[in-house]
């Protein structure tokens, strides 16, 4: 079975929601709960919007940019936390600091930040049942290539963060145009 196959937006861009909602039937809801950093006006293009806006999910959002936070504050349903802050790999602002002990055990991650996101991936504790992470669609598939400097904007190809969500106890599930979808490994005997 294609995931693929299963694409829709309510909110996001590149068929997200149908994808989300398609591994969730497979593997079933256990928390729901979810977390989106990188969430811009927490509308536009998100991968969870559909999940706390429709389905009754609790979330936690963050977005670095001060303008777009203040639009989320204002788009964000009673069931969200937001945060104006710019996650990073390590300290006060990673995001295994950022996430409250409500949200300890989350179902899904969306990590979109335009080119950090393999930095963040990569020295996260956090473990969310099913990850999307933002991979950089230029570069072509047999590469491994990912970016050593903050705020580079290179971001990773698909190898590098299939490589390093293996090596974090992930399974690749899908791709779409602009993420990539992983699953913990315990639970990815559930797709064929």
């Amino acid at each position: 079975m294609r995931l693929n196959e299963h694409a829709m937006d309510a909110y996001s861009q590149f068929g997200e929601d149908g994808i989300i909602k398609k591994i969730f039937e497979i593997i079933g809801v256990k928390y729901q709960t979810c977390c989106e950093f990188g969430a811009s006006n927490g509308i536009t293009c998100s991968n969870t919007a559909h999940l706390w806006r429709d389905q009754g999910w609790k979330a936690l959002l963050i977005e670095a940019d001060e303008e777009r936070w203040k639009e989320l504050e204002s788009n964000a349903a009673k069931e969200c936390l937001t945060r104006n802050r710019h996650v990073e790999p390590s300290g006060d602002n990673s995001i295994d600091q950022l996430l409250p002990s409500s949200f300890s055990d989350l179902d899904y991650m969306s990590i979109d930040i335009d080119g950090d996101d393999w930095l963040i991936f990569e020295t996260m504790q956090a473990r969310p049942r099913v990850i999307s992470v933002e991979y950089n669609q230029s570069i072509p598939p047999p590469y491994s290539i990912r970016q050593t400097t903050r705020g580079d904007n290179l971001g990773a190809s698909a190898i590098a963060l299939q490589a390093i969500a293996m090596k974090k106890g992930y399974t690749f599930l899908e791709l779409t145009k602009g993420n990539m979808f992983f699953v913990l490994k315990e639970e990815a005997k559930l797709f064929t």
